[in-house]
């Protein structure tokens, strides 16, 4: 005699299972094409509906996951109040390389140690220093002399312009690349360059005491650049903002020391950039102009990255030797080109967004009792040729204006200042989140085949009872319930109730 639940269990298959779940299941289109019956086109057309159905929420869903792992990203910009600022780094270049008079004494010395005569001459000599102190002169020629500009290295100033590639000459630096011992050498210097600096009414520098730090910064396209930096950590800190207080500059671009043939114009590059950061004058600047007061207002703008970025900590010593060892092998093995893919941007990110404006300076009469205060300035303007005492005495105008265009030919001023205490924010949020993601997945289940987080769970209980009917049997249960047996076994009088009806009562 078999039992009822063996009874039960036989008469369950895989397809009763099937059935039994499409014409409960909650999703769209299943209960239909279970529900058909005979009616064999009616259940085609309702196969053909949902395989559409999936196969474009299929496609949809390969459309939001390539999408999400794209991780696209959007900005999002705050205005913040800060309580203090600090005062960035400037940077400032002459627009000349090299001091002419320096280079001038480098080749005399050059040919003075080689054994050649040189003749004195008020040109000087202009020569791509990538040539040897050795090469510069040719054994076959006795003697130099400095009528021509270029003779050191070459033979007419023709033949050192056909170097250029261009109408304009502006690639002619290029053909005057020097080293950084040569750029300190001969570059303009700090002293030469600052001639006048207060900072909140306040004096930067005399004689004994200074408030700047002045670092040389050699760069081989834009030369001896110095870097300006308030020394006192208390200085930097900005609580009050508006153009009465800042850094005031005057500049000396010493227009008689240039090289013409590779300045093209007359001036200063300044840059403005962090504390802390090298200068990447390649990226950004401001020219100023001789004979001019440019008043350049600061906003600061910071860039952060998004919070996973701000998660990374500094590693150990041993670990960044290890890894700074590795990166330089592999930049140089790969040309760097592999590296910029890699290395990825900044946690965070200042710039300093610079609003200029400029007015014709000086008014040579007020500037004159600024001088007569400060008797350091005054010492230096004699130096570059700027004969004050004449000018102030002077009834001749010719005198006057020919001093006054000497020295708007020489020197220029700024005024750099704080705009406002607020700066802002930059922060780069993921544009289409995971949630985002999660909800979209369900509009796309919803709206092609209804189907729900519940009807999910419809379907993971619909297998765990597809694996429960394999695995009884896998395990090799008794296949005697043959029909003969199983009508024997209801003529004794066993109660077996329809397929569908013994389902229900194993699984549910």
């Amino acid at each position: 005699m078999y039992t009822d639940k063996e009874i039960e269990e036989e008469l369950v298959t895989c397809s009763l299972l099937n059935k039994h779940f499409a014409e409960r299941c909650t999703a769209h289109g299943f209960s239909r094409i279970a529900s058909t019956g005979d009616n064999s086109l009616r259940r085609l057309i309702w196969i053909v509906i949902v395989i559409v159905a999936v196969g474009g929420f299929l496609y949809h869903i390969s459309f939001l996951t390539s999408n999400y792992f794209s991780y696209p990203i959007m900005t999002a910009t705050e205005e913040v109040h800060a309580e203090e600022l600090h005062f960035p780094a400037i940077t400032v270049c002459n627009l000349n390389i090299m001091r002419k008079s320096s280079f001038d004494d480098y080749l005399k010395d050059v040919a003075a140690k080689s054994g050649f005569p040189i003749t004195t001459t008020t040109e000087r000599p202009y020569g791509s220093l990538k040539t040897k102190t050795k090469d510069l002169f040719s054994p076959t020629t006795k003697g130099y002399s400095y009528d021509d500009d270029t003779e050191v290295c070459y033979k007419t100033v023709e033949e050192f312009l056909k170097t250029s590639r261009t109408m304009d000459l502006s690639d002619m630096w290029m053909n005057f690349i020097a080293t950084k011992e040569h750029l300190v050498k001969f570059g303009h210097k700090a002293n030469d360059l600052v001639v006048q600096c207060t900072y909140n009414a306040r004096n930067c520098f005399d004689e004994t005491h200074s408030i700047l730090r002045v670092d040389p910064y050699p760069s081989p396209r834009y030369g001896l650049c110095q870097t300006i930096r308030l020394a006192n950590d208390s200085m930097r800190k900005i609580r009050k903002t508006g153009p009465t207080l800042g850094l005031r500059l005057t500049l000396n671009i010493e227009r008689s020391e240039y090289l013409d043939i590779i300045s093209p114009e007359f001036g200063a590059r300044l840059l403005i950039h962090p504390l802390g950061t090298a200068p990447t004058l390649e990226r950004g600047g401001i020219i100023l102009s001789p004979g001019s007061k440019s008043y350049i207002s600061i906003r600061m703008t910071i860039r952060l990255a998004n919070d996973s970025m701000r998660k990374i900590r500094k590693t150990g010593p041993t670990l960044a030797r290890c890894r700074t060892r590795y990166l330089r092998s592999y930049t140089s093995s790969t040309g760097g080109q592999q590296c910029k893919t890699l290395c990825l941007p900044e946690c965070v990110e200042v710039r300093y967004d610079l609003t200029t404006s400029q007015s014709e300076w000086p008014n040579f009469r007020q500037q004159s009792w600024s001088i007569k205060r400060w008797p350091l300035l005054n010492k230096r303007l004699q130096d570059a040729g700027i004969r004050w005492q004449e000018v102030l005495n002077a009834t001749d105008d010719h005198v006057f204006a020919e001093e006054l265009h000497s020295f708007r030919s020489n020197f220029l001023r700024v005024h750099i200042y704080i705009q406002e205490m607020n700066y802002l924010s930059v922060r780069d949020l993921p544009a289409y989140p995971l949630p985002q993601l999660f909800a979209d997945l369900g509009g796309c289940l919803g709206l092609y085949i209804g189907v729900s987080a519940i009807t999910i769970f419809e379907f993971f209980e619909h297998l765990l009872a597809l694996l429960h009917h394999m695995a009884n049997k896998f395990m090799g249960r008794d296949k005697r319930a043959s029909a003969p047996s199983a009508a024997r076994d209801w003529d004794s009088g066993v109660s077996v109730s329809s397929p569908e009806q013994h389902f229900i009562k194993i699984m549910y």
